[in-house]
């Protein structure tokens, strides 16, 4: 269940980076502006809180693309490690928000409760086919589980 709610709420986070021109909650690499980034789900984990509790980490690959034909590789990776910073930025910030002004993490089922959420980049590559440049950022939130 909390696949289907966090990953729009990433998506929306998202949408909130300026210098994002486009955000999808499907991949793909064609978009109508760049920089732009799609999220899909990455890896979940689990592990023993208490008898009646599990924490559950819901992963997510975050991947922004930038564009290389207009100014080269290395203006692109410039400014791609700008847009990095600003989606890592906005994913600290939202992290240390009250539950009264999150994006992640709300109205989720009634067993579970938001406890954080990180994102860390991972892996950088060039598409040269494409004309692209990709950063990987895994976003990472952990939830606790009432199985009881």
């Amino acid at each position: 269940m909390s696949w289907k709610v966090l990953r729009p709420q990433v998506k929306q986070l998202l949408e909130t980076v300026s210098t994002l021109q486009e955000v999808s909650q499907a991949p793909k690499i064609k978009f109508s502006g760049y920089p732009a980034a799609h999220i899909i789900a990455s890896e979940n984990s689990g592990d023993y809180e208490t008898n009646n509790e599990n924490i559950r980490t819901y992963a997510f690959l975050v991947r922004v693309f930038y564009e290389t034909k207009s100014g080269g590789i290395e203006n692109a990776m410039l400014a791609l490690e700008e847009v990095v910073d600003s989606v890592i930025d906005v994913f600290d910030l939202e992290d240390m928000k009250g539950s009264d002004t999150r994006i992640v993490g709300l109205n989720l089922p009634p067993n579970y409760l938001y406890i954080n959420m990180f994102a860390t980049p991972s892996r950088w590559s060039e598409l040269p086919e494409e004309e692209l440049i990709m950063a990987e950022i895994v976003v990472r939130v952990r939830i606790s589980v009432d199985v009881s």
